[in-house]
């Protein structure tokens, strides 16, 4: 499948690359936006197309700061990243959506350091899905997170590792999203 990305430019003058996956992009459609951890590229939303178009979502995956098509942002925060993806869905005019370079390094070090969000805040309704086999991002991990939002719902898929979870559930997990967050 080849990836077409596309960009907008940033009030901050950088650039933000994103890639559209199954229906097309729609004010009135069903669109969820895809950012994995680090290093995530846009091109991973390609492992969902399939999925997204069977359920009638338009998938907008977006390459994080400094990853594929995006620039890189020295000054980047988890929030930071919050208000570019804020900034994408304003230029596309929709109101809502269910949302090995130097950005790499500085992902990782953001890992590492006090989320500058107060996860408690967020009172949207929220899915957590977790392979107990994976070992990038635990178990306890996950409960951590579920932990800090009011409105979630952690959903263990046993045997599953970091990336087996999305092969072989995709069309299960967006099927949840759908049923619980549109």
């Amino acid at each position: 499948m080849q990836i077409v990305r596309q960009s907008i430019n940033l009030v901050d003058g950088r650039c933000l690359a994103y890639a559209l996956f199954g229906n097309s992009l729609s004010s009135t459609a069903k669109n969820i936006i895809y950012h994995h951890g680090w290093p995530s590229s846009a091109a991973e939303g390609a492992i969902w197309g399939e999925a997204a178009a069977a359920h009638g979502i338009c998938l907008i995956a977006v390459d994080r700061p400094g990853i594929g098509g995006s620039t890189y942002n020295p000054k980047g925060t988890f929030a930071s990243f919050a208000d570019d993806v804020s900034q994408l869905l304003h230029q596309l005019n929709l109101q809502q959506a269910v949302h090995g370079s130097r950005g790499l390094f500085h992902e990782m070090r953001l890992t590492t350091q006090p989320w500058a969000i107060d996860l408690s805040q967020i009172t949207a309704p929220a899915l957590v899905f977790q392979g107990d086999a994976d070992v990038n991002v635990t178990v306890p991990q996950a409960k951590w997170l579920a932990g800090q939002l009011k409105n979630v719902k952690l959903q263990l898929f046993p045997g599953e590792t970091h990336f087996s979870l999305v092969a072989r559930h995709a069309h299960g997990i967006l099927g949840m999203i759908k049923a619980e967050c549109m």
